[in-house]
C-alpha cells in the first residue's frame, strides 16, 4: 500500500493542537515574548491546565506553586515551556501501546522524547547553524510518528517476517518495511505531519532522518538522523527496532565527527534523556 493509504487505514493517530503549532510558528522566530506564548495558549484550556500541573509535579521540584502561565515562563522558561507544549500535545497518541514493534504503553513517548532531548545536544554542540533548537526538538519527538499508523495495522505474521530479515542482519528495519509495506514509517509520517500543516522543515526531517539530506543545501534531516543514533547509542531506545537505525557515514564525515567526539555527543546525549525524563515526568 502507498503511505497514504496506511494513513486511511489507520485509527487513534490525532493530530496536535492548533495551539502547538501556532507555538512552534512563534518561537521558530528569533525573539519572541511571553505575552505572544501566554496569549496562544491561555485561548486552549486543556493545554494550560496540563501545562500547569506537570509544572506543580513534585518532579519539577520548584519551591512555590504555579498559578498562571505568567507564572510558569518565568519560573521555567519559553524552552522549558515549549518542550511541555510539545510532549503534552503529542502524548496521547504517543503513549499507546505499539504491538508491531513490541512497544508497551508510554514506551513510544520515551523514545520520542530521548531523540528530542538528543536533537537538542546536536544543536548546542555547535556541529549545526540552521534551524533553531525548538525546531530540530520537534523534528527529533515526531522522527519516528509514522510507526503509530504502521504498528497498529501490522499483523502478527507481518511482523516476525520482518523481525526475522532484521535480526539475521540482511537489512534495517526501514528495508525491511519497504520490502513487506510497499513503503516505510518516515515517508508515511511525513506524509501524516504535512497533512496536520506542520511546518516543512519538520516534514522533511522526518521524511529524510534514514537519508539524510546533505546536498545542495544540508537539510534539518542531518540533525534528526544524528539524534536518532544517539539516542541508540546512549540506550533511550531500545528493543529490536533499533537495528532499524544506521549511522550514515556522509553525514559523520561532514560534521567531523571522530570516536572522540561521537563519545562526548552519546555521553552528553544521556545526560539530556536523564533530564527529559525527570522534567516530563508528570505526562
Amino acid at each position: 500500500m502507498t503511505a497514504a493509504e496506511w494513513i486511511a487505514k489507520a485509527r487513534g493517530v490525532v493530530p496536535s493542537s492548533e495551539s502547538a503549532n501556532r507555538i512552534l510558528g512563534l518561537l521558530g522566530r528569533p525573539s519572541v515574548s511571553n505575552d505572544e506564548i501566554v496569549k496562544v495558549i491561555r485561548c486552549d484550556g486543556v493545554l494550560t491546565a496540563k501545562v500547569l500541573q506537570v509544572c506543580n509535579s513534585p518532579l519539577m521540584g520548584l519551591r512555590q506553586r504555579v498559578a498562571s502561565l505568567d507564572q510558569a515562563l518565568l519560573a521555567i522558561g519559553h524552552r522549558e515551556v515549549f518542550r511541555l507544549v510539545m510532549a503534552i500535545s503529542y502524548s496521547a497518541a504517543m503513549s499507546a501501546p505499539i504491538p508491531g514493534f513490541a512497544m508497551a504503553a508510554k514506551e513510544f513517548l520515551r523514545q520520542s522524547l530521548a531523540t528530542a532531548a538528543a536533537a537538542e545536544v546536536v544543536m548546542e554542540s555547535g556541529l549545526w547553524k540552521g534551524e533553531e533548537t525548538p525546531m530540530a526538538f520537534t523534528a527529533g519527538l515526531l522522527q519516528d510518528i509514522g510507526e503509530l499508523v504502521i504498528g497498529g495495522a501490522l499483523t502478527m505474521e507481518m511482523v516476525a517476517r520482518m523481525r526475522a530479515r532484521v535480526e539475521s542482519g540482511e537489512c534495517s528495519r526501514i528495508e525491511a518495511e519497504r520490502e513487506m509495506l510497499g513503503t516505510d514509517h518516515a515517508e508515511v509520517g511525513a506524509n501524516l505531519l504535512k497533512s496536520w500543516n506542520v511546518p516543512e522543515e519538520i516534514v522533511e526531517a522526518v521524511a529524510n532522518h534514514h537519508q539524510p539530506v546533505l546536498t545542495p543545501v544540508t537539510q534539518l534531516s542531518v540533525v534528526t538522523h544524528l539524534a536518532d543514533c544517539l539516542a541508540h547509542l546512549a540506550g533511550g531506545a531500545p528493543g529490536w527496532g533499533s537495528y532499524a537505525v544506521r549511522v550514515c557515514t556522509p553525514v559523520v564525515e561532514a560534521m567531523g565527527i571522530d570516536s572522540e567526539r561521537l563519545d562526548g555527543l552519546v555521553i552528553a546525549t544521556r545526560t539530556s534523556i536523564e533530564r527529559m525524563e525527570r522534567f516530563t515526568g508528570g505526562l
